[in-house]
């Protein structure tokens, strides 16, 4: 299971109130809480998984990890933004299925 995280850019109207540093903290904290929350709905699975942290551009670094750690697949959810949303803001699923080497199967 991984979780990513965009790099906290400089100079951004954030730092006025809070430092990238925190920011990062604070993701990786919140990151933390969800594979946490995973693990324990996945106690007792007759399978192996990882729980994973990663910063970087969230659907290459998805589709890379699963190459690196030689996935049979990539499974992952959608936020469901629905047309408009996908329109203006883009999909990560989308861009997974367009970077993975491997298949997608995406849950709603």
């Amino acid at each position: 299971m991984l979780t990513i995280q965009p790099a906290a850019a400089a100079n951004t109207a954030w730092e006025i109130y809070v430092s990238a540093e925190r920011l990062q903290e604070i993701a990786a904290e919140r990151s933390s809480q969800i594979l946490e929350a995973a693990a324990e709905r996945l106690k007792g699975a007759s399978f192996e998984y990882k729980l994973e942290q990663v910063t970087g551009e969230p659907a290459e670094t998805i589709a890379r990890r699963a190459d690196e750690l030689g996935c049979e697949s990539i499974i992952m959810g959608t936020h469901g933004l629905g047309k408009l949303g996908v329109l203006i803001m883009g999909s990560v699923a989308q861009r997974v299925m367009h970077h993975a080497t491997r298949p997608v199967t995406l849950v709603k």
